[in-house]
C-alpha cells in the first residue's frame, strides 16, 4: 500500500460523517492521520542488501580509486558488466579478481 493510500485509509477513519467539522479541525484530523502515517513508515525495517548491492558496495570505491576520471554512471556500469562476467563465467563475483 502506498504512503498516500494508508494517509487517506486513516483520514477517513478519523472523520464522522455525522459530525459538522470547521476548517481547523479537518486541519487536525488531516495533521493527525498524515503524523501517523508518517511514524508507521519510519518503523519499518530496511531490507536486507542484495549480493549486488554488497558487490558494488566492495568494488565501486576501488574503481573510483585507479579510475579517478570516470563519473558515477560509468563507475556504475562498470561495476555492473563485471557482477555479470562472474555470473556468466560461473564463479563467485565475490572471489574472482578482476583487477589482475
Amino acid at each position: 500500500m502506498t504512503f498516500t493510500q494508508q494517509f487517506v485509509n486513516k483520514f477517513i477513519i478519523l472523520v464522522d460523517i455525522k459530525n459538522v467539522y470547521t476548517l481547523t479541525e479537518l486541519k487536525k484530523l488531516l495533521i493527525n492521520a498524515y503524523n501517523d502515517t508518517i511514524l508507521e513508515n519510519k518503523t519499518k525495517c530496511k531490507r536486507k542488501p542484495t549480493p549486488y548491492n554488497i558487490f558494488v558496495k566492495k568494488h565501486y570505491p576501488i574503481l573510483h580509486k585507479k579510475n579517478p576520471f570516470l563519473n558515477r554512471g560509468l563507475i556504475m556500469r562498470q561495476c555492473g558488466i563485471m557482477w555479470r562476467t562472474a555470473k556468466c563465467e560461473g564463479v563467485n563475483a565475490f572471489e574472482w579478481d578482476f583487477y589482475s
